[in-house]
């Protein structure tokens, strides 16, 4: 499967993805293709131990991946589990060059609104890179319209970055804390990973599985590494672009030599960051 059978339609889109960092273009769903295989490779798997423990993939399970962006988590799933049925939903409208696989299906929806589905539709519900498409008080109406659709004694995961502060030289510290300013004058919180349990739980579910993977460049295997900073990088261009008229920033070299020191740095100095994954189960329904 090549990453040009993978794209988004450059149709209009809601309104509220107008404050999103990233861009909709071809590139930035190459950059989400390969945030799929780094997130892989860091959790050994697309599934949590304790999701696989929990339900039937061999024998064959209703699917549903909520902001499925390029599409690359449901099909690289659908071919690991060719009897499970899948559905992709985003906010965009999916465009695949060719045929897609018998069982997956995609479809345009919003989960802070009303999905097209009946309650209690589908057995796992997955949910993940949303922070910069949330705004925090989105959260709880997300996870709430997630677990909706999942079916009681079903599992929805969530899958989110924990981004830290750089703890560098004053250029990059000052980078962070007006990133940081952005994201709150956005209503966002970059930290939002660390929220995801408490949010499960008040929205009634059991949680089955807390998985943290700590992220350090400087000990990071060889491909894992490659594809995590040409991620970052591709994201920190879109990101500087909106930051650099606030930093006095005059013109794009300007901004590509941050960029490269930031990376620099990641890969240089002992910072880490994490992804927090965090599965949790639908309460079956007492019968009275």
């Amino acid at each position: 499967m090549k990453q040009s059978d993978l794209r988004l339609s450059d149709a209009a889109h809601e309104d509220r993805l107008l404050s999103h960092w990233f861009a909709t273009d071809n590139e930035e769903q190459d950059r989400m293709i390969s945030t799929h295989y780094a997130l892989k490779s860091f959790f050994g798997g697309n599934v949590l131990d304790a999701v696989k423990h929990c339900l039937p993939f061999e024998q064959g399970i209703k699917i549903l991946d909520i902001g499925c962006s390029s599409g690359a988590w449901v099909l690289d799933m659908s071919l690991e589990f060719p009897h499970c049925e899948f559905h992709g939903v985003d906010v965009a409208t999916f465009v695949r060059k060719g045929g897609l696989p018998g069982n997956v299906k995609f479809h345009q929806g919003d989960v802070l609104q009303k999905l097209d589905f009946a309650d209690d539709t589908f057995d796992f519900v997955h949910m993940r890179n949303m922070l910069f498409a949330f705004e925090v008080k989105d959260w709880p109406i997300a996870v709430r319209e997630a677990l909706r659709v999942t079916k009681p004694g079903g599992v929805l995961q969530l899958l989110e970055m924990d981004i830290r502060e750089l703890q560098c030289n004053d250029k990059l510290r000052r980078t962070y804390e007006l990133f940081y300013s952005i994201c709150q004058s956005q209503h966002q919180d970059p930290r939002m990973a660390v929220q995801l349990e408490n949010i499960l739980r008040q929205a009634g579910a059991d949680i089955l599985q807390i998985d943290e993977r700590m992220i350090n460049c400087a000990s990071m295997p060889g491909l894992a590494k490659k594809r995590l900073l040409w991620d970052i990088e591709r994201g920190l261009e879109c990101m500087i672009s909106v930051m650099g008229p606030h930093l006095e920033l005059n013109g794009t070299e300007a901004q590509k030599e941050l960029v490269e020191e930031i990376i620099q740095s990641i890969t240089d100095a002992d910072y880490e960051s994490s992804y927090k994954g965090v599965a949790c189960q639908k309460k079956v329904k007492k019968i009275k």
